[in-house]
């Protein structure tokens, strides 16, 4: 085998591969759309009949109280205080709309909560016709007119009726609202679960089988200089452990050639026949590559920051953020974590990946988000704090990318910043899921905090 130069080896391309993470967050967003939706109707209903329910009670209540005043010979039209008892009543629930008192003939006499034409309006809807085809008689009868859910209560001797109304649209609003605002808590959640999982992938198994394609690509140049290093005890782990083993098995049979080629030299007593049969072409044929024996060789991989910079950065963003979404005044804010942000990248992209500086820098934010719980929010401290967090934010995007940097230069993967990315709106979206709830806020930022020392405890040294 005869090499055929030593260009450098281009990086392994995955081809659709890098499809799949935004196919797994579109099919997630998708099931937790349609989730939302199945139990935005269910819950629509479930709340609706609950207010009718209440609405039915209220009404019951004040028609009793009612039918006791007709009962002690006072006309309906005459009972004085009615409108105030109303509006007390309905300010004491405020899931209702409106109560109404109508005569025998359906004529509007008291009312509480909505103007006296839009009353009017109303009952302009409410024909004999539909009070029959609601059952109205004797009994409860619930009528919907856009945009209310009524109740009708009738008083004693068809003296009148007592009506309650709900408003069905307002329950679309608040579900619509909460819905909004837990949407991004868990999207946070999913986008971290996706970098988590992409991380790991891209360490255990992306970047693995990438050194193997570029030493197999060079084993078919005649180079086998090489061994790869950092095995995992799993199926990539033992293709990278075969490929050495064959580097090694081809080094043993080129001695083996040598050792023959001596045995031949000193048996045959012409020297230049025996360099002729033995040595010259076989190790011809065996190529330069194998001429020195195999080394391991610096393997510096762009996902051994990884999972220190991606919970760093998700970390630092929900510290940094929890007093915009939480209505503190952002213009300062915005700048000191600007600034911070930028000195933080630089400072990232000059040391680059050292566990020695990462562990106590891991440490040092735990702190930082201890201490946040006790700043008050107005507090010069508070502002610190926030420039700590978006510091280290800067600080972990520029390690990473300064990592992946280094990686591409010696032959392996760069790429793969939408980690970073995706951590850093994981911490955004945490922090407004959470809607400024410094307690939750900075207990979630010391798990990633941890997570963050953990990674930096578990990844390499130093590899650039």
């Amino acid at each position: 085998m005869k090499p055929r130069g030593t260009p450098r080896v281009a990086p392994v391309h995955l081809g659709a591969t890098y499809l799949l993470p935004f196919l797994a967050v579109l099919l997630a967003l998708v099931v937790l759309g349609v989730v939302s939706l199945l139990g935005f109707g269910e819950t629509r209903e479930t709340l609706t009949a609950v207010r009718v329910a209440g609405a039915t009670a209220a009404a019951r209540s004040i028609a009793t109280d009612l039918d006791r005043a007709i009962g002690y010979g006072v006309p309906l039209t005459e009972l004085p205080g009615v409108e105030p008892y109303l509006e007390t009543r309905l300010g004491s629930l405020p899931e209702l709309r409106l109560f109404l008192v109508t005569g025998p003939h359906g004529r509007r006499l008291y009312h509480s909560g909505i103007t006296a034409s839009q009353l009017d309006a109303l009952l302009a809807q409410v024909t004999p016709e539909r009070l029959a085809e609601a059952g109205a008689g004797e009994g409860v009868a619930r009528l919907d007119i856009d945009p209310f859910a009524l109740v009708r209560v009738p008083l004693v001797a068809g003296s009148g009726a007592v009506w309650a109304a709900v408003e069905p649209g307002e329950i679309d609003r608040t579900l619509t609202r909460k819905i909004m605002l837990s949407w991004p808590f868990w999207l946070g959640c999913l986008l971290l679960a996706l970098a988590w999982a992409a991380v790991a992938a891209r360490g255990g198994v992306v970047e693995p089988l990438a050194r193997l394609a570029e030493a197999m690509r060079a084993g078919g140049e005649g180079r086998f200089d090489r061994l790869l290093v950092r095995r995992a005890r799993d199926g990539v782990g033992q293709c990278l452990l075969a490929f050495n083993a064959i580097v090694a098995g081809l080094h043993a049979r080129r001695l083996g050639v040598i050792e023959q080629a001596e045995d031949v030299r000193h048996a045959v007593f012409d020297q230049e026949v025996a360099a002729a049969a033995a040595q010259a072409t076989a190790l011809a044929d065996l190529g330069e590559g194998l001429a020195s024996p195999p080394a391991r060789c610096r393997d510096p991989r762009a996902s051994d920051a990884d999972l220190f910079a991606l919970n760093l950065a998700a970390a630092g963003m929900m510290i940094c953020t929890d007093r915009l979404v939480a209505g503190q005044d952002p213009l300062p804010i915005l700048l000191v974590a600007a600034g911070s942000l930028l000195v933080g990248l630089g400072l990232g992209w000059l040391i680059g990946w050292r566990r020695l500086l990462a562990v106590p820098l891991a440490i040092l934010f735990l702190g930082v988000i201890l201490v946040n719980v006790l700043a008050a929010a107005d507090s010069l401290a508070a502002l610190v704090i926030d420039g700590v967090a978006a510091g280290a934010v800067g600080l972990a995007w520029g390690l990473a990318w300064r990592q992946r940097r280094l990686a591409k230069a010696a032959g392996g993967l760069g790429g793969g910043s939408w980690v970073l990315l995706a951590g850093s709106l994981a911490g955004l979206a945490l922090a407004w899921g959470l809607l400024g709830d410094l307690a939750s806020i900075s207990v979630g930022a010391v798990v990633l905090a941890a997570i963050s020392l953990g990674g930096a405890l578990t990844a390499p040294g130093r590899t650039g």
